[in-house]
């Protein structure tokens, strides 16, 4: 994948960045903090932190005006993205019946500015406002140990229609826009033969 806006530290100074933190916390318990610690706890070990908005703006809209990249909860068959014409901007999510009312904290809701506009219809609306696609396998020496829940998938979409993706990442979601990269893999003919079974 390219364009990836990444953050990326010598491990032993995050290490040190991670310890001052540590003391940090137990004088001001604020979110920011707890982010930051774990951020470059995740650096220390040599992951990579991923700027999820500021890649997805460089990566931009493919020849039909929608996302080149999906996102959503590593556990999901299937990913959707609603485009909001309000802002300009979109929700990802593995709910279909997604609105502003009903996203979910794990959506990821994408601010104005992102992408720049949306190809209208015939009748004035957006064309092809919900877009669908398949989410991809985690091989097994890939896998968390901890639950999908709380793992992302992001993944360059080949069509919005159901065809397999190729090249996941595996991400850990820090704040609402960072994500830390735990793995990088290439699908095999086979594992991508399994989901188009699946389609």
């Amino acid at each position: 994948m390219q364009n990836l806006e990444t953050i990326s530290m010598p491990r032993e100074e995050a290490r040190e960045k991670w310890k001052e933190h540590i003391i940090a916390i137990k004088q001001n318990q604020t979110q920011q903090l707890r982010q930051l610690k774990e951020a470059y706890y995740l650096l220390s070990k040599g992951k990579r932190i991923l700027d999820l908005f500021t890649t997805l703006k460089q990566v931009g809209l493919n020849e039909k005006s929608e996302p080149r990249l999906a996102i959503c909860q590593a556990h999901a068959v299937s990913c959707y993205f609603r485009k909001l014409s309000d802002s300009l901007s979109g929700i990802y999510s593995i709910n279909r019946g997604i609105s502003s009312w009903q996203t979910k904290s794990a959506d990821i809701n994408l601010p104005s500015g992102i992408y720049p506009t949306w190809e209208k219809n015939e009748q004035g609306g957006i064309k092809n406002e919900l877009l669908k696609c398949p989410v991809p396998l985690i091989p097994v020496n890939k896998q968390p140990a901890s639950p999908l829940e709380n793992f992302y998938l992001l993944w360059e979409v080949e069509s919005w229609m159901p065809v397999p993706p190729k090249d996941p990442m595996l991400l850990r979601r820090l704040t609402k826009n960072l994500f830390a990269i735990i793995a990088t893999w290439n699908l095999t003919k086979l594992e991508r033969a399994i989901i188009r079974g699946h389609l």
